[in-house]
């Protein structure tokens, strides 16, 4: 049966999440096709967990968040109430329309959001997100031709797609969420802080 979904933005980010579930011994189907029909293969709740790949890091930003949109709505329809939304730890794509997407439709008025990958060296200190030493608008990623990232401050990146309010929050100085609706944008600098997150958010 079907306990969970998770939705990333292409195929690489859809397999990487497929292969972490499976290792650990959890039934996973990563649906590669972003126009397969997202109804039978819920209805069917034959894994424990699918992931589906929306392809949609380089479209509109509107069709993204239909993508986004469609996805919880079959779900949900399937009464799966469990979602995850992965997102590319180098803030490529239309991050916070499909975040916003993924909030309405889950109908989270509160979204932790923890872009940091410690493993691979995307780290998030007060709010701003880091390449190894380099802040991310700096790096090879930043200044990618076709899609330029103007600012390596998280709340301000998110918010040019979003009408959402953008948090950020260090776990280190503060063990509180904000009182107010929104994304919440974590701090995360190592594995251990990342379990933290974790744990804080159970």
């Amino acid at each position: 049966m079907t306990e969970l979904i998770i939705i990333a933005d292409d195929l690489t980010g859809a397999l990487e999440a497929g292969v972490h579930l499976t290792a650990q011994g959890i039934s996973t189907k990563v649906i590669i096709d972003p126009n397969t029909d997202v109804s039978d293969l819920i209805e069917n709740k034959d894994a424990t967990v699918l992931v589906f790949n929306t392809e949609s890091r380089h479209i509109q930003a509107n069709t993204a968040a239909d993508r986004v949109a469609n996805v919880i709505k079959k779900a949900k329809m399937a009464e799966i109430m469990q979602f995850f939304k992965k997102t590319d730890s180098t803030m490529r794509g239309n991050i916070g329309a499909e975040l916003e997407a993924f909030m309405q439709e889950t109908k989270k008025q509160l979204l932790p959001f923890i872009p940091a990958h410690p493993k691979l060296r995307r780290f998030t200190r007060n709010g701003f997100h880091f390449i190894g030493h380099q802040m991310l608008h700096e790096t090879e990623f930043g200044k990618d031709p076709l899609e330029p990232i103007f600012t390596s401050y998280l709340p301000d990146l998110i918010n040019v797609q979003t009408s959402a309010t953008v948090h950020s929050i260090d776990l280190n100085t503060t063990n509180q969420l904000p009182e107010n609706d929104g994304i919440v944008v974590f701090d995360c600098d190592s594995l251990l802080e990342l379990k933290n997150i974790g744990d804080f958010l159970t």
